[in-house]
């Protein structure tokens, strides 16, 4: 799992291996969540990328301080270059990243 702390809270991405698809480990499952601590309201969406493709989440959402939300693609294949990166765009401010997974 990988995490960045934020003003308001903190990220969370995690891609783990281990998931076995005919005779190697070749997937991995990928989910993220925001813990938002403090701040007013924000319209956020989640997504993660690899290899330059960003695959997002079902859709935008709102949160306020003291909520969690949080999001899993499920079993999806491993990372281009074995590293995934999760992100957060935020309405009106930026994407927010956290450090890249190595799940190989």
């Amino acid at each position: 799992m990988s995490s960045t702390d934020l003003s308001s809270g903190t990220l969370y991405f995690t891609g783990v291996n281990g998931f076995r698809v005919g005779s190697s480990y070749d997937s991995m499952a990928a989910s993220i969540k925001y813990v938002k601590n403090s701040g007013g309201q924000i319209y956020a969406e989640f997504a993660y990328e690899e290899g330059g493709y960003t695959h997002w989440d079902q859709g935008a959402f709102y949160q306020s301080a003291g909520e969690t939300r949080s999001y899993a693609w499920g079993i999806v294949p491993l990372p281009a270059n074995c590293a995934a990166i999760g992100k957060m765009w935020v309405s009106g401010q930026q994407t927010f990243q956290t450090p890249p997974e190595h799940p190989c």
